[in-house]
């Protein structure tokens, strides 16, 4: 892997997560990659968290706070951590032993870029009946290619499609640094919130296509017990993103089928409806393409 071998911290955030714990914690300290530090920060659990956490003695750093969600905990940790690389890890997840080994060993080969989020595959446990589904990186309808150089829009799209997991990246700690950390006002888009904002700056998404990681689906899970203020976060979260690309993307060479599909994901008052219609115009009647329009919000899902 070469001489530049830098220390990557996993950051372990929890609330009342003593039934998966310890095979996070576990899953991070027997990664294949040796240059770790282990940081977990205890939210305020009132259950056996802390005794879980305390056993693992010096071979974790370990932090407590009072309970403000898990925007809070990533920052009381990205405070102290001492890794050049991040990698986040939910207390109800675990890492396969090469996660970080082969995501250093992207960046080593790609030539150490500064704005690189690596990223990777990952496998979705249901619980409790353990269905399996693996997701890989591909675009399944030819949407963008892999093998195309990381751009912005190709990163954009991934995110869209919902093919990134916020714990299959390792985010060079300068991200942080120069664009913020998570927003604390946020309880359930924090990760998308700021994967959006650092793609718009610049970073982009470096694949490695293979699963590396194991998200756990239960129905414990914040998101799935907040679903008020998850619908409400993710309309905000939406308006952002719209906000955020509404200039860039009108610049960018689009093929036909990402115009659709951006039409679609930003609504039809956006400027991507308002190229559709102009761009169809001409060859035919304006009730056919919102027809067309109408059958491409089918397609994605919308």
């Amino acid at each position: 892997m070469g001489d530049h071998n830098p220390l990557v911290s996993i950051i372990i955030p929890v609330f009342n997560g003593a039934a998966f714990l310890e095979a996070a914690i576990d899953s991070a300290l027997t990664q294949d990659y040796d240059k770790l530090e282990i940081v977990v920060v205890n939210d305020g659990s009132t259950d056996d968290t802390d005794r879980i956490a305390r056993g693992y003695g010096n071979r974790i750093r370990y932090f407590q706070k009072e309970n403000g969600g898990v925007s809070t905990a990533l920052n009381l940790a990205l405070k102290h951590i001492k890794g050049e690389y991040i990698s986040w890890l939910s207390h109800d997840d675990y890492y396969l032993p090469h996660k970080v080994f082969r995501q250093i060993g992207a960046l080593h080969q790609a030539g150490w870029p500064k704005n690189a989020l690596v990223t990777s595959g990952f496998r979705a446990l249901k619980l409790p009946d353990e269905q399996i589904n693996d997701s890989y990186l591909d675009s399944d309808d030819g949407l963008y290619s892999l093998d195309q150089s990381p751009c912005m829009v190709t990163s954009l799209l991934m995110l869209l499609t919902g093919r990134i997991h916020g714990c299959s990246l390792l985010i060079p700690r300068m991200a942080f640094s120069h664009l913020g950390n998570f927003d604390e006002e946020l309880i359930t888009t924090q990760d998308y919130h700021k994967w959006f904002t650092f793609i718009a700056h610049g970073f982009y998404f470096l694949p490695v296509n293979e699963v590396l990681f194991v998200s756990r689906k239960h129905p414990d899970q914040g998101s799935r017990t907040k679903a008020k203020i998850h619908n409400k976060e993710r309309n905000a979260l939406n308006s952002y993103v719209k906000h955020l690309f509404y200039g860039i993307l009108q610049n960018e060479a689009l093929t036909p089928q990402q115009r659709d599909f951006f039409a679609v994901r930003f609504g039809v008052r956006g400027i991507f409806y308002n190229h559709f219609l102009k761009h169809f115009w001409r060859v035919v009647p304006i009730k056919d393409c919102r027809k067309k329009l109408r059958g491409q919000y089918r397609k994605y899902g919308y």
